[in-house]
């Protein structure tokens, strides 16, 4: 028993060597490789300034940015696929942990002629009960974006005229501005749009 125990021992402190030596060789810097998720609209707004950040600040990690929609990061930081992920509305779950980064406001978008009409006016801040009723394109269930619209009025007691399901929020945008119906848009999915000065 003795000289299965020293066997062992022996190969337990050569592998504790080699570690040892491999600690000290290791750079002071961070460096390997980082896979960030990013929601499509996010990423076309900051995926910019992460990157600059990175390069300026810790120049021998590579960062990798995987557009992902916001429902299927949990499953993909469980599996290890996205070290990170800027997304909307997490929360924290088993193997999850969620922090707050930034808030944002949300817009109301349609034709100035439908507003109008409705007694909307532009470039006023809209009280969430305003919606109570009036046709909205959003996007299918399963957005986290709808979600929490639809909390927020389940909440309020109000009824959200849903007049279609659209996931394209090109198409959404440009529908709501054509004066068909509205939609309710992040900031900044109206920043990532182009021509935004339309809306």
């Amino acid at each position: 028993l003795g000289e299965k125990l020293l066997g062992h021992a022996r190969t337990i402190l050569d592998e504790i060597d080699v570690l040892l030596k491999d600690l000290r060789q290791a750079p002071s810097e961070p460096e390997g490789t980082v896979v960030i998720g990013m929601a499509p609209t996010i990423g076309s707004v900051l995926a910019g300034a992460v990157l600059e950040a990175v390069a300026t600040t810790l120049p021998r990690v590579r960062v990798q940015i995987r557009e992902t929609m916001s429902r299927d990061v949990p499953a993909l930081i469980r599996g290890d696929t996205i070290d990170y992920a800027l997304s909307y509305d997490i929360a924290s779950a088993p193997g999850v942990s969620t922090s707050p980064v930034f808030l944002e406001d949300s817009y109301l978008v349609g034709s100035m002629a439908r507003a109008k009409a409705l007694q909307l006016e532009s470039n006023k801040d809209i009280p969430f009960d305003a919606l109570n009723g009036i046709p909205l394109f959003l996007s299918g269930p399963a957005n986290a974006f709808r979600g929490k619209l639809e909390q927020t009025a389940l909440a309020r007691r109000i009824t959200l005229n849903i007049a279609a399901e659209v996931d394209s929020l090109a198409i959404r945008r440009d529908l709501a501005l054509k004066g068909i119906a509205f939609t309710v848009l992040s900031g900044t999915t109206i920043m990532a749009g182009p021509g935004d000065r339309e809306v």
